[in-house]
């Protein structure tokens, strides 16, 4: 078991990823495969613009100390001005702020989001020199883990 910490330190930015993705295709999954594509393990989303048909996103509903998530999946017409997040071992953690004709969503998006017309999306590489897991160290409680 590595250092466990709230904050890990990367030596700066490699490539950056300009990533264009088509109707129908689903927001991480695009993300994650292009990343293993180019050979990117961890990076941060820096720019993120698109228009979705399907949304599937998770927020708090509550300020407790294990606060209850609601999740949630909408279907329809959605103007995204804002994906934001960061990817560690290949695996996305994706936040969106979207809204369709009456509804504004800022939450945590989850898998099987899909594109409606495009999506542009920006990925900087993080350059690491140890390996850097995303952990839960009790419910609500998320922690990083760097390798010794």
């Amino acid at each position: 078991m590595g250092k466990i910490t709230n904050y890990f330190t990367a030596n700066g930015f490699g490539r950056v990823l300009v990533i264009r993705g088509r109707r129908g295709e689903k927001v991480h999954e695009l993300i994650e495969k292009t990343m293993k594509e180019a050979g990117i393990l961890n990076g941060v989303v820096v720019s993120g613009v698109a228009t979705f048909q399907k949304i599937n996103y998770h927020h708090v509903r509550d300020a407790a100390s294990d606060p209850f998530d609601e999740i949630r999946s909408n279907d329809g017409a959605f103007e995204v001005n804002a994906i934001q997040g960061l990817i560690l071992n290949g695996e996305a953690h994706l936040h969106v702020a979207a809204q369709d004709h009456c509804t504004a969503i800022i939450a945590h998006l989850e898998r099987d989001t899909e594109i409606l017309y495009v999506a542009e999306i920006v990925v900087a590489e993080l350059l690491l020199d140890k390996k850097v897991e995303r952990i839960k160290i009790a419910e609500g409680n998320n922690q990083f883990e760097i390798e010794d």
